[in-house]
């Protein structure tokens, strides 16, 4: 049951819906009603067990398509399968004596009064290699509940994810229900019976801090290391939880220097090897990418670089996300290439690839109730086993300090406002450190105070050397922040440069089909972009029509002609 509820993402799964239970009761009915004896008394047991675990293996190569199992398929043909297996049974059933019938209606119900120890020696083994197999992809599956495209974000194979859960439902349940039948509650109820405690603070509760310091201790060293040049004591290896334990002074040469959430290091590069800015991060080559007929990306040509924050504006439809989701290794485009690090995106490991930049999605959800702080702390993931690890804490803690979401770490993620729920992610895209930052509509929700706030690490983590693409609406903060704008019309660029090259009254009009004006803040010179509404206020077609006060009408802020030589 929790297996099957974390792969699929849903707390209502139980491990009926891949038909194993279907299938286990369709092989236990034709043993009985055929009366086979081949493995002499473990005969019903044996057929059961196969049964079970071929028709979960059938849904999901069913379920399969393109190389990829959707959730919603598999459902689906769960639910398919165990209509036929329910036809099949009911016609078991009805060739069957009045004997056989007693016997299938027994097993169908369940029950542990016929348990005997040497069933017990048989089923343990598979129970407990099966427990602990499952053990090992729990935090796989934690960060599974904030949806595929993040789990592929942070390193997680999604399908092969999937396809190993999916078997051990198949393999751990056939075996429990070949001998004591389908106790349907026990996948569904138990599960949320269970309380995780794993992952709370240390000052939750007397004694949690303890444990906590014991796991930091486990399998570091005991003395120092020797023939090893040391880094700052905020990096150093003898600490527990991130509590100095011994300070060594850094060497003079030593730089670790960092912008929040971004890392200097190439993946696969050697630590401290600094990336300099200007150079290209992300390069798009001649990419297009279509669904159903319609074009989404023609022909698009484009380098992100480091150093520098690019905002792609649009709109609605425009394939800002779409290129987004090219960029990051989401999408595969029909044609073209995309190159990171002057590696193709392809040929990237999603460990390596989760290492090296970290997206931030328009919609972000989370299945099950972790709290703030747990779902920030997914974002490490890409980073166990590594010397980064170390950072874990002082990372998650800067993140959320940062969006100004630490005095909600303790709270639920599903409880959240939805603009605290985009603070939090936020605060997830920059715990994982990395050297790319990818922003689709970060400010979307979000209040004004917290928009500048967000755009600000954005910005600061450009200034550190890290490259940063944004998806923006509001072409005023594009305008404040990036460096560079791509206009993007019908899935074609429009336009590409610098702010005040792109934002022209002329394009804007164009693209968007809505009359604006753009100029330039009398107070702070900001550049502005604002609907023109004289039109719709004077009751003309178009404000150059007759009539049209040039003026911004009913505002009382400027005269026509200041308005002009504003504009």
């Amino acid at each position: 049951g929790v297996l099957m509820q974390g792969a699929f993402g849903n707390p209502l799964a139980e491990p009926s819906v891949v038909g194993v239970s279907s299938g286990a009761a369709v092989g236990a009915a034709a043993a009985i009603v055929f009366g086979l004896t081949a493995f002499g008394s473990w005969t019903q047991v044996v057929c059961a067990f196969v049964a079970g675990v071929a028709t979960t293996a059938a849904v999901y190569l069913f379920s399969r398509s393109n190389g990829r199992t959707e959730v919603v398929t598999l459902v689906l043909t769960g639910i398919a399968i165990n209509a036929v297996a329910g036809a099949l049974l009911a016609f078991l059933m009805f060739i069957g004596d009045t004997q056989a019938r007693e016997e299938i209606v027994f097993w169908q119900m369940g029950s542990l009064a016929g348990s005997r120890w040497e069933q017990v020696v048989i089923v343990a083994p598979i129970a407990i290699i099966g427990i602990l197999l499952s053990m090992r992809l729990a935090r796989s599956l934690d960060i599974l509940s904030l949806g595929e495209r993040s789990a592929r974000h942070l390193g997680v194979d999604v399908e092969r994810l999937r396809i190993f859960s999916i078997l051990l439902v198949g393999l751990l349940t056939a075996a429990a229900v070949s001998f004591v039948g389908i106790v349907a509650f026990v996948g569904l109820v138990v599960p949320h019976l269970i309380h995780d405690d794993r992952a709370r603070p240390p000052d939750a509760h007397p004694g949690v801090r303890r444990r906590w310091c014991a796991r930091a201790h486990r399998g570091r060293p005991l003395r120092p290391h020797r023939g090893r040049l040391r880094g700052p004591a905020s990096r150093h290896d003898h600490r527990a939880r991130r509590w100095t334990v011994l300070l060594l002074a850094a060497p003079p040469h030593t730089s670790h220097r960092r912008g929040l959430g971004m890392s200097h290091t190439r993946a696969g590069g050697a630590p401290g090897e600094e990336i300099r800015p200007g150079t290209p991060a992300i390069v798009v080559e001649n990419v297009s990418y279509s669904i159903g007929g319609k074009v989404l990306l023609d022909s698009i040509d484009l380098t992100i670089r480091h150093g520098e924050m690019l905002a792609l504006v649009g709109p609605n439809g425009a394939g800002k996300s779409t290129l987004l989701g090219v960029v990051a290794g989401d999408t595969r485009p029909d044609s073209g290439r995309v190159y990171l690090d002057e590696v193709p995106l392809a040929d990237w490991k999603l460990k390596d690839l989760s290492r090296r930049r970290a997206m931030l999605n328009q919609v972000n959800t989370v299945s099950f109730p972790f709290s703030v702080r747990e779902v920030v702390a997914m974002a490490r993931a890409p980073w166990i086993n590594t010397e980064a690890e170390e950072r874990d804490d002082i990372a998650i803690d800067t993140a959320l300090e940062a969006t100004e979401v630490a005095h909600l770490q303790s709270r639920t993620f599903p409880t959240l406002s939805g603009g605290e729920k985009g603070r939090v992610s936020m605060s997830r895209a920059l715990a994982q450190e990395t050297g790319i930052l990818m922003l689709d509509e970060p400010t979307a929700a979000v209040d004004l105070r917290h928009q500048e706030i967000v755009l600000n690490l954005a910005r600061e983590a450009a200034d550190s050397g890290g490259a940063v693409v944004v998806v923006l609406h509001d072409l005023a903060l594009a305008a404040a922040y990036a460096d560079r704008i791509v206009l993007l019309s019908q899935g074609a660029v429009r336009a590409e440069g610098a702010p005040e090259q792109v934002l022209t009254e002329e394009l804007i009009n164009e693209v968007y089909q809505q009359p604006v004006l753009v100029h330039r803040h009398p107070v702070t010179g900001d550049l502005l972009v604002t609907p023109d509404r004289r039109a719709r206020r004077n009751g003309v077609e178009h404000p150059d029509a007759p009539g049209a006060d040039r003026g911004f009408a009913g505002a009382g802020l400027y005269s026509s002609s200041d308005s002009e030589s504003v504009s």
